[in-house]
């Protein structure tokens, strides 16, 4: 519809606005677009007529009414896929889950109406014309009527930043209830469901923010990612925000989450395997640039920094997969493995086996073969391990002795006996 109204002449705002209302008000004829159903809660104990069901009287059919059903029934069509498609469960039921015990809520159409009204005001904002009043009085008769609704929160959710960036002074006046995280509301959609919006975070309670992140959960801990990538002292000191969040439930892992999340979003490599878990990752898949980098540099060492509970730091072990210079990831990879074992170890392995010559990454290996995550964690660093001890120990002289016999111990409590003898020993 936004494309048919854009395709003649410029009318009057006022105009435009009520010929989309009654272009609603004809495909979805129980969504009044004049505020009597769109603010007034579904009548759920209202009895539905279905033609042909048991009791039931059939309505008189007048003159022309059968053209009129075929003529709108693909645009009611179109309006049930699209309430559905909103309606839809993250993950599809399986061949193994069983079937619903009772039937499927219909989507309401007046919801539906609502989606509609605001991505045309959405649509407006894209060729740089305000928000109509017109939406924005319905929308603020909504939010009065029919709070904390997850459907409602569902359809206004997505469209909190234009609203926060296209009209401030609706967002400012209603603030409290497009943004507060105590229940369903349309800032707990706009986090599960995107999109990132760094400046939209700062309007949020900080304190509920960073009790929210769940560990293997996308939505928010994206959100804190992509912020933080984008400035790491967007919300504040980064050694704060992240003790806030590790106090939180599951804290440790939710911050090993984060980070790894970081690392994900960052690496074009892990887009196979971050499908279906990363609801809104990088729109381009591309190496990342010199500013998120550093932005992960200085996360790191926040982290490393910030005093956390054993753990936390697991989801570092990624930053392996990312190009830092080896002066600056190989002492930051070794901290943190003091820390906590990191995950991906492997990677972190065969990255450190080049630099035979680096003090570092001869204790990060120890570490790693010392310290293993699982059983295959433990195969899997082995034969780096083992390459890198020969070519330490080939060169006369190593500058760090220590650091090599650490290793050498290291192998040997692995039961690589024969592999981790000086090189007199073993001819």
């Amino acid at each position: 519809m936004p494309l048919l109204l854009a395709a003649g002449p410029d009318p009057e705002p006022a105009r435009l606005d009520r010929g989309y209302a009654r272009f609603l008000a004809t495909t979805v004829p129980t969504a009044r677009i004049d505020g009597a159903h769109l603010t007034d809660r579904p009548p759920h104990e209202e009895p539905h007529t279905t033609a042909g069901a048991s009791g039931a009287q059939r309505p008189t059919r007048r003159r022309g009414s059968r053209r009129a059903h075929r003529g709108s029934k693909p645009v009611q069509s179109r309006s049930g896929r699209t309430g559905e498609q909103l309606t839809r469960p993250a993950h599809p039921p399986t061949e193994d889950t069983p079937p619903p015990e009772e039937a499927v809520a219909v989507p309401d159409p007046a919801v539906r109406a609502l989606d509609c009204l605001l991505d045309y005001a959405e649509s407006r904002t894209r060729t740089g014309a305000p928000m109509p009043d017109t939406v924005l009085d319905l929308l603020a008769d909504v939010l009065a009527a029919r709070p904390r609704e997850k459907a409602v929160s569902a359809v206004i959710g997505p469209r909190l930043p234009a609203l926060n960036r296209h009209a401030p002074a609706f967002a400012a006046a209603h603030r409290p209830a497009l943004t507060g995280l105590d229940g369903p509301s349309p800032a707990a959609a706009w986090l599960a469901l995107g999109p990132a919006d760094p400046q939209l975070l700062l309007t949020l309670d900080r304190t509920i923010l960073l009790a929210a992140p769940r560990r293997g959960v996308g939505g928010l801990v994206e959100h804190l990612a992509h912020a933080l990538t984008t400035d790491p002292h967007h919300l504040g000191d980064p050694r704060d925000v992240l003790a806030e969040i590790a106090a939180g439930p599951d804290g440790p892992g939710t911050v090993s989450w984060l980070l790894q999340a970081l690392a994900w979003r960052l690496d074009p490599g892990w887009s196979a395997g971050a499908a279906g878990v990363l609801r809104f990752p990088r729109t381009a898949l591309q190496p990342p640039t010199g500013t998120e980098l550093a932005a992960v540099t200085t996360l790191w060492r926040a982290a490393l920094a910030a005093d956390l509970p054993s753990g936390a730091l697991a989801g570092a072990g990624y930053f392996a997969h990312l190009p830092l210079d080896d002066e600056v990831w190989l002492p930051l990879a070794r901290a943190s493995a003091e820390h906590t074992p990191p995950d991906s170890p492997d990677t972190a392995a065969e990255r450190a086996a080049t630099r035979p010559d680096s003090q570092d990454a001869l204790v990060l290996t120890a570490l790693l073969v010392a310290r293993p995550t699982d059983t295959w964690a433990a195969h899997t660093v082995l034969p780096h391990a083992q390459a890198l001890f020969r070519d330490a120990v080939r060169a006369d002289g190593h500058a760090h002795p220590d650091a090599v016999a650490r290793l050498r111990e290291a192998l040997i409590n692995a039961g690589e006996l024969d592999l981790a003898r000086p090189p007199t020993e073993t001819g």
